[in-house]
């Protein structure tokens, strides 16, 4: 057999057999050659356009098409606040409780993480990032999450704090009394719900002439902890999640109803709602408490409701509670309702929601809500 190049000469007359030999072999060798380029450059091609020029919608439709999709969120949201913006990160969070990829609770927690990132320990931006919140679903979130960043910094506290509330309200964003998410702060650093209640107390004097949010903030904290959410040892075993109530009472007055509307939800079946209200009203021991279970579970019950698509089910939920607390559940559904509103797009106004769930009584619905069915 003739070689390579005796091969070429032969049939290439006129021409080196070496200069066609070595053609021949670089026409193998680039074809190999691209394929090992586009190997390599696909993935980095990719890898920047996620880093740089996703959009939000896509990344949380993404991330959706994946396991474990708060994990995920929770990993790269801080990074994904710093490197594209708080905007982006809203917004993919947004996208994602929207498509019912996470719940709106999921969406709460997960709106902390950005809100502690993207204040990045600078209050003269608290204004410019109130504006990039362009949607309103779980918005509380963020704004607890910058508040409890601002307590964390331990710089100028108190003023940064109260310039946060002032902007908060000056954007129309006030969602409630200002400091929530600064007493789920202070309840973490200091494990101790007296001196909490402290620190939320040097808040006072102010924008905010109302604590109860910060105390809220508190006790939601301390509600996690005895039932084991939060992570570590729980501190507090002395509450006995089963009787949450019996503690709210050993407290001075102006911390009981705050106490009682987060410990509540210590009495929740999330399996059985309707014998987690069962529980809490077994618990009471007056109108108040009575109350203040059948709107906490009741705008959990709706939250869910909502989250699951489930609306239908409001009506039959409702009817269990006991007449005298209907006017206060009706309030806890009515929050719920306002809140998903703005998340799921295409839900019945509350006018037929209410008419509904109470059997056409809209004088209730005004009465119970303070509101207008128009």
């Amino acid at each position: 057999m003739s070689s390579p190049a005796t091969f070429y000469e032969e049939y290439s007359p006129g021409m080196s057999a070496q200069f066609l030999y070595n053609a021949a072999m670089y026409a193998r060798i680039v074809p190999l050659t691209l394929l090992v380029v586009i190997a390599l450059c696909v993935p980095a091609a990719r890898y920047f356009y996620y880093t740089s020029f996703e959009s939000p919608e896509h990344y949380a439709e993404r991330l959706a098409q994946e396991e474990g999709i708060v994990a995920r969120f929770q990993e790269e949201l801080p990074d994904k606040t710093k490197t594209r913006g708080p905007a982006f990160a809203l917004r993919a969070v947004f996208t994602a409780t929207k498509n019912r990829a996470i719940s709106s609770g999921e969406c709460h927690l997960l709106l902390h993480n950005v809100g502690h990132a993207a204040l990045n320990l600078s209050v003269a931006e608290v204004g410019q990032l109130l504006n990039v919140a362009e949607v309103r679903t779980c918005l509380g979130g963020y704004l607890h999450g910058m508040e409890a960043e601002i307590l964390e910094s331990g710089q100028d506290v108190q003023k940064r704090a109260w310039r946060l509330c002032e902007e908060t309200r000056a954007a129309g964003m006030a969602n409630g009394p200002c400091f929530h998410g600064f007493g789920h702060a202070a309840m973490e650093w200091t494990q101790d719900v007296e001196q909490a209640l402290t620190l939320c107390d040097s808040l006072a004097g102010g924008p905010e002439k109302e604590m109860s949010g910060c105390y809220r903030g508190v006790f939601s904290q301390l509600s996690d902890y005895i039932a084991g959410m939060a992570e570590g040892k729980n501190p507090f075993p002395e509450v006995d999640p089963s009787n949450a109530f019996a503690y709210c009472r050993t407290l001075q007055q102006k911390f009981q109803s705050s106490c009682q509307s987060q410990l509540s939800q210590r009495y929740n079946d999330v399996g059985n709602p309707l014998q987690g209200v069962q529980n809490c009203l077994a618990a009471s021991k007056s109108h108040d408490e009575r109350d203040v279970c059948a709107n906490i579970l009741t705008s959990l019950e709706t939250r869910k409701a909502y989250d699951e698509n489930r609306e239908e089910s409001m009506g039959a939920f409702f009817a269990t509670i006991p007449i005298a607390q209907q006017p206060a559940a009706l309030s806890g559904m009515y929050e719920s309702h306002s809140a998903a509103k703005d998340t799921y797009p295409g839900i019945r106004p509350w006018s037929e929601v209410c008419a509904t769930v109470v059997r056409e009584d809209a004088e209730v619905c005004a009465r119970a809500t303070g509101t207008s069915l128009q």
